[in-house]
């Protein structure tokens, strides 16, 4: 099952289980004129990305907060630009949001989704968090992958809502 098939049954979820909303939460898509702008402006971009953005201007799953255009009330990847400017090195690279630490999420020129700590000033020292956006989302934040976000992985402590509803439809694993 792809990301966007997870995010709109999570979408329908919200509904049935409003505890969800603790946890999960998304909008109307970006306009189309900023996800223009963005194609433009950095043509590595998946087109992944792109149409995530077609899906929703920003979202949080479970405290990572993807930026969208700032139309909505996501934060704006040019707030994220201007925020972690100093940390980004010169290298083809686009923050996307934030984790629940603080730290940038962001999209390299080869695809991949990376984190970048405040305390670094290159993304050579980032931390590597999937391949490309459909695994960041489809199997990090969504998947079997998430107790990879966890140093130790997930513990019994890391349990929430989050983790019961991942549990539930099938895309996550015993702890």
């Amino acid at each position: 099952m792809s990301w966007l098939e997870k995010m709109q049954q999570t979408k329908l979820a919200l509904v049935e289980n409003p505890r969800l909303q603790i946890v999960f939460s998304s909008c109307t898509p970006a306009p189309e004129t900023f996800i223009d702008l963005l194609r433009d402006r950095y043509p590595f971009l998946p087109e992944t990305y792109l149409l995530f953005l077609k899906q929703t201007d920003g979202a949080d799953i479970c405290m990572f907060v993807l930026a969208g255009s700032g139309e909505s009330s996501f934060p704006s990847i040019e707030t994220l630009i201007k925020r972690w400017k100093p940390n980004l090195g010169s290298g083809p690279i686009l923050p996307i949001g934030e984790d629940p630490s603080g730290d940038c999420i962001a999209i390299i020129k080869d695809g991949s989704v990376v984190a970048i700590d405040y305390t670094i000033d290159s993304t050579d020292e980032a931390t590597y968090l999937a391949d490309s956006f459909d695994d960041f989302l489809d199997n990090v934040l969504m998947g079997n992958k998430y107790p990879s976000l966890f140093p130790g992985g997930l513990t019994p402590h890391h349990e929430n809502e989050w983790t019961h509803f991942l549990r539930e439809k099938g895309w996550l694993g015993s702890v």
